[in-house]
């Protein structure tokens, strides 16, 4: 996982703990920009019993692709997908996307 990534993790709130992996912003003061880089294990067990599975799919050209599921609110009969190129990436952008904030959960 890349700086950017670790960076929209810690800005939707995904708890910085245990500083095991640090990146650092090249173009900002490095005191300031630390970010916590998560285990796969550790996103997946973020997205909570929501989370349904991780996938390897087959994709055009040999690509890598990977996708993670979760239940959408309080049915289980409607799961959310996202794909992404490697199993941390697609469970990082999972949880990003379970824990966006919409107009009804701001209120």
């Amino acid at each position: 996982m890349n700086y950017k990534l670790c960076k929209q993790l810690k800005d939707a709130g995904f708890p910085q703990q245990d500083w095991v992996g640090n990146f650092l912003d090249e173009d900002e003061n490095p005191k300031r920009n630390f970010v916590f880089r998560p285990s796969l294990k550790q996103l997946i067990e973020a997205c909570g019993r929501q989370f349904f599975g991780l996938f390897k799919c087959d994709a055009h050209m040999g690509d890598p692709c990977w996708k993670a599921e979760a239940y959408r609110g309080v049915t289980k009969d409607m799961l959310m997908t996202v794909s992404a190129d490697t199993p941390e990436e697609v469970v990082s952008l999972l949880w990003i996307k379970l824990n966006e904030k919409t107009p009804e959960t701001t209120k």
